[in-house]
């Protein structure tokens, strides 16, 4: 300036992947706490609690296998580098639904169902996994991008650590 006086200004706000006033990820910001928060909800709605915010019928939909999207059936790993084989990987509305086969090894897998959605933009990912019928919910965020298989197989190592103090082996 030339009186010698500086002006601050305030920067505005922007979005290198997207320009102002746009957000990504459709407006969606969150932090892992809220994801769990978002899990819980979902939980309660499907196992019909008082107070829920969807109807368990819904949230069953939700998460059932929907066609014409095929079914495959994959080797999935989880963090520690153990394998489950013949997992089914579905598609259903919005959500990715992994079901484990009977399992003589290790009980805690035996006709399990999981439910997940990763997200990511730019150099962030994110993950929400629901194991419905052992009412566990699981959420993870990193600062890379590109991550979500390892997520899932972080929230995989998760529940199997959580569950199995519940399983008898």
């Amino acid at each position: 300036m030339p009186d010698g006086k500086v002006q601050l200004r305030p920067a505005p706000i922007t979005d290198s992947l997207r320009p102002f006033p746009h957000w990504p990820a459709g407006g969606v910001i969150s932090t892992a706490d809220g994801l769990l928060s978002y899990g819980e909800a979902m939980l309660l709605s499907y196992h019909h609690y008082p107070g829920r915010f969807l109807n368990s019928d819904t949230v069953k939909s939700l998460w059932n296998y929907k066609p014409p999207v095929g079914i495959t059936t994959d080797t999935l790993s989880d963090a520690e580098g153990n394998h489950h084989a013949h997992v089914q990987h579905l598609y259903a509305m919005g959500w990715e639904r992994i079901d484990f086969p009977a399992d003589g090894k290790d009980r805690v897998w035996n006709h399990t169902t999981g439910v997940f959605h990763i997200g990511g933009i730019g150099g962030s990912s994110a993950i929400l996994m629901i194991f419905p019928e052992a009412n566990i919910a699981f959420s993870a965020i990193a600062n890379i991008g590109g991550v979500g298989g390892a997520l899932q197989a972080l929230g995989i190592s998760v529940y199997h650590s959580i569950y199995s103090a519940f399983v008898k082996q």
